[in-house]
Parts: structure tokens; sequence; C-alpha cells
């Protein structure tokens, strides 16, 4: 941290080894994603342009990330797997100029987008410089997952263009269809699906219940209070109606 004064503090931060509990680590992944075919073909064509790629192949109709790496969460179907990569869009003499870069897979429970740095100009000649911008959306199928292989498989699932994709790039409204993609991203099979633990617990035998009256405070004392109690109720009784009685007739009987 730093002020205006030179009195900064640093410090390392580390991850805390209990947090990476319940997280799979992805030990392959593969994205083959087209982007966007008919603007690929603009670019060839009108705009007079074409691309240049760092980290990523084009295997004709598509743009292939070889490998990834990232981590899921099988609990909630969250994850994030990171491709890398670079995409340089470049056309109409210089004016588009815009770079699509670090290309991620973020899967939140049944829906998916494809995150993706955003740099350079637009169609338009406007500037623009976003990061980790939820470029595209798509549907995680149902039974994507195989819980015995521990494999996601996507399969030419469609994708559209999100607001903040739109705004980044500049060129399409909101909701325009993009290519579909086809990813595999595998995990530890053990980790996907754990097994059920199993809680041993120890039960002891209860005691018999003349144990426990045994162990427990002895009743004469209770018993013998009872009838104390009772005596003392008894001769209160009769002493007020002895009493009444002798209010009643003072001098005694007359016969």
């Amino acid at each position: 941290f730093q002020g205006s004064v030179a009195r900064g503090i640093q410090f390392t931060l580390e991850r805390d080894a209990a947090a990476a509990i319940g997280s799979c680590v992805v030990t392959e992944a593969s994205l083959s994603w087209g982007f966007m075919t008919t603007f690929r073909n603009y670019i060839e064509g009108i705009g007079g342009g074409g691309w240049a790629l760092e980290g990523v192949e084009y295997r004709y109709p598509s743009y292939v990330w070889p490998t990834g790496t990232g981590s899921i969460d099988p609990g909630n179907g969250a994850g994030l797997v990171d491709f890398g990569g670079v995409i340089r869009f470049t056309g109409h003499d210089g004016a588009l100029d815009t770079t699509l870069a670090n290309t991620r897979i973020e899967l939140v429970g049944e829906t998916g987008y494809l995150v993706i740095d955003v740099s350079g100009t637009t169609q338009s000649g406007s500037a623009v410089d976003a990061a980790a911008v939820r470029f595209a959306t798509f549907a995680v199928p149902e039974g994507a997952w195989d819980a015995e292989t521990g494999v996601l498989t996507l399969r030419d699932v469609p994708t559209s263009l999100t607001a903040d994709g739109a705004a980044a790039f500049g060129s399409y409204p909101a909701g325009t269809a993009l290519d579909p993609l086809s990813a595999t991203i595998a995990v530890n099979a053990e980790c996907l699906a754990p097994e059920d633990e199993v809680l041993e617990v120890a039960v002891t035998s209860a005691e018999a219940p003349e144990a426990v009256a045994d162990a427990g405070a002895p009743v004469w004392p209770w018993v013998a209070g009872g009838i104390a109690l009772l005596v003392i109720i008894a001769g209160a009784w009769v002493f007020a109606v002895r009493r009444r009685a002798g209010a009643e007739n003072p001098r005694g009987s007359e016969i």
C-alpha cells in the first residue's frame, strides 16, 4: 500500500491451502471457436486485412487453443479455464486494429462465458482497452459432464455476443450470433465425483434402570419429609377445630 507520503507497506499474500479444498484442477483442456465467420470473411474481403495469431492455431473454419489450465468446482458447476493466446484483427488500412487476448472459459452453473481482453481500435476507430470482458455467452448442455471420466464435453454449442462484448468490439449489437464453440475440459474423475465418506461413531450400551436408580440420590429422606409434612398439616387442622369450638362455647357445655 502506498499513500501520498513514502510510507508504503510491502507484504506477500499466499493462498491458504484450505481454500483449494473442493476445487478440481484441470488436467487437460482445448478450445475450438471460429469467432464469427461473417466477420472473418469481411476482414479478408472488403476490409482488406486479416489476422495475426500468437498461441492460437487456425484450422479452418475455427481458431484452436490446444491447451488450457484452471480449476472447476463440481459442487456448483463454477470454474475458470485459461487458454491464453492472441488474435489481432487488422483492416481498412489500419483503421481497424483490434486484439483479442487471454481467452478464458468461465463456467457459472448452466451458463458459460468466453472471457476475453479486448484492446486497440474498433471498426469505427474508437479506442478500446477492456480486460476480462464477458465477451460471449453460451448454455452448458445438460449432461455435458461425464462423472465417470471427469470430462466436460462441449460440441458445437451456440454462442452469442453479450452487451459487454458488443461495447468492447464496437461492430455488432448484443445478442448477435457468433460461431459455435467446441471444448474439452478434463479433471480428475475422483475429484468430480468423490466417494461418500463413512463416519464411524462409537456407541456405548446404556446403563440399566436399576443402576441409574442406585446411582441417584437416596429416596428415604423424601419419604420421611413427606410424612412429617402430613403430620404437621393434620396437627394444625386439629388445633384450628378445637380453637373454633372453644370460641363458640367459652364456658363449656351446660347440662
